[in-house]
């Protein structure tokens, strides 16, 4: 068939590359702009409880789901497999027994909480420690005389986390 076209390339690799999927660029913008308020908070708002209270209002307001003007799309249900009529013919001899099945899944059940209790944890402390660790530099930063040093932080910080969501919302199927 011949040789391919540039424009037939890129109009290939625009369609199956790595490319922004639709609203990528906005929620990028919003997620900067609420990690930015996020850690700016300190320069603006002194007293800590009123600080809690507005980090909750953030916090809610960037994990809430996107929403479309038309509303939530929900999936189409898929056809669910029909039961065998008997159970003796479900029944092969390789089969476990119910007591196997059983503890196993017990187990199982008691690793996979164990682990994503372990996991959350562990990500809570991370961003605590973070948190933190970002509070002291602008803290630091405003007793040696900077001006609006946690804004400063939060800005870096919100370009960064903007970025990041925009190399996270792209396309990479080949």
């Amino acid at each position: 068939m011949g040789k391919e076209t540039s424009a037939r390339r890129s109009d290939r690799a625009g369609r199956h590359g790595n490319t922004l999927r639709s609203g990528s660029l906005v929620q990028a913008i919003l997620t900067g702009a609420a990690t930015a308020c996020w850690y700016a908070l300190p320069d603006y708002v002194q007293s800590r409880r009123t600080r809690r209270v507005v980090r909750v209002i953030l916090a809610t307001a960037a994990l809430a789901p996107p929403t479309s003007a038309r509303g939530a799309v929900l999936p189409r249900a898929q056809p669910q497999p029909t039961a065998p009529t008997s159970a003796a013919s479900t029944r092969t001899a390789s089969s476990p027994s119910n007591e196997d099945v059983t503890v196993v899944g017990v187990l199982g059940v008691v690793g996979f909480v164990g682990a994503v209790v372990g996991g959350v944890l562990g990500m809570v402390g991370t961003t605590v420690a973070v948190d933190r660790a970002v509070y002291r530099i602008g803290e630091r930063a405003a007793r040696a005389g900077a001006h609006r040093p946690h804004t400063r932080n939060g800005v870096a910080l919100g370009v960064l986390a903007a970025l990041a969501s925009l190399v996270l919302g792209r396309d990479h199927r080949g």
